[in-house]
């Protein structure tokens, strides 16, 4: 896991996948590619680079408390460990 004071870092390539994975990889993710009738968040990096661009270029700081339910919508992971939800959250805010 990065340190916070490398959050000027850009990701690797196993860094992003590893963001990748855990984006898609939640419990609940229809991944069969059908219609849900649920908010399945955002599902890959590709989608999180346009969604944390809108957010980086605003004119006012927005914390993640207000975007990251956005990121996991209505499904939200059920982390093994707290240092796992400490990883994904450190490989976001290094993307953003």
């Amino acid at each position: 896991m990065a340190n916070p004071e490398d959050l000027s870092k850009p990701l690797s390539e196993d860094e992003m996948d590893r963001l990748d994975h855990f984006l898609a990889e939640r419990p609940g993710v229809d991944r069969a590619g059908e219609e849900t009738e649920y908010d399945e968040g955002i599902l890959s990096v590709s989608e999180l680079d346009g969604f944390l661009s809108a957010i980086v270029s605003g004119p006012e700081m927005v914390p993640p408390s207000a975007w990251l339910p956005a990121v996991w919508g209505e499904c939200a992971p059920e982390w093994q460990t707290e240092d796992e939800a400490l990883e994904a959250f450190a490989l976001m805010m290094r993307h953003m």
